[in-house]
């Protein structure tokens, strides 16, 4: 879990050299960016990361134009979409803010889960989970009774910095704070089951 968890190339410059990809970093394994890095260095030379803000970040890179879309979330901000330079990074258009033109955003109050990680039974793997609790100030400081959801796939990771899978999961938010008049504590973890690891961390658990 210390290092890329996955990589998915977006784009490769011949002239310079370079080659653009999605993916992730060590110990920022939560967050999703589009990094730069050098074709003529096997270990990729200086690798440069283009969209460093948090969030899971979506990135459609036009290398003959030098320029690429980012579509952007994180848990406490609805996806934004830019046009961005690729040598710089930097922000050229702004083109989309969820947040801003949709007024459910700010009706529904939706509030972020936390995360946190724990050890697996053997101490060889760091296991990630988002907890969701009701809102202190309507339902007081708890103790809520718990529920516990797991998943593994093998498909996506499920426990990442972005909206729509996280805050805006609403299944989750109504369990939260409707289900019978009590107000669940809700934890998502993800085991390492999930795209591309095998079926064997499993029984780490």
């Amino acid at each position: 879990m210390g290092g890329a968890r996955s990589i998915e190339r977006d784009g490769i410059n011949m002239e310079k050299k370079v080659v653009y990809y999605m993916g992730t970093s060590p110990n920022n394994w939560l967050n999703k960016q589009l990094f730069r890095a050098s074709l003529e260095s096997s270990g990729g030379g200086d690798i440069v990361c283009l969209t460093p803000e948090d969030g899971i970040h979506a990135c459609k890179v036009n290398v003959k134009a030098g320029i690429f879309v980012d579509s952007v979330s994180t848990i406490n901000k609805p996806t934004t979409v830019t046009l961005n330079s690729l040598d710089s990074g930097k922000t050229m258009l702004d083109i989309h803010d969820a947040g801003a033109e949709d007024d459910r955003v700010s009706k529904l109050n939706l509030q972020p889960p936390t995360f946190h990680a724990f050890p697996s039974t053997d101490k060889e793997v760091t296991l990630q989970s988002a907890i969701y609790l009701p809102d202190k100030s309507t339902y007081g400081p708890g103790p809520y009774p718990l529920v516990v959801a797991t998943y593994g796939g093998p498909h996506v990771q499920y426990v990442c910095n972005t909206w729509g899978m996280m805050t805006a999961d609403l299944r989750t938010q109504y369990l939260c704070e409707n289900v019978s008049q009590v107000y669940y504590c809700i934890a998502f973890y993800c085991f390492n089951d999930s795209f591309p690891y095998h079926l064997t961390f499993r029984a780490l658990l």
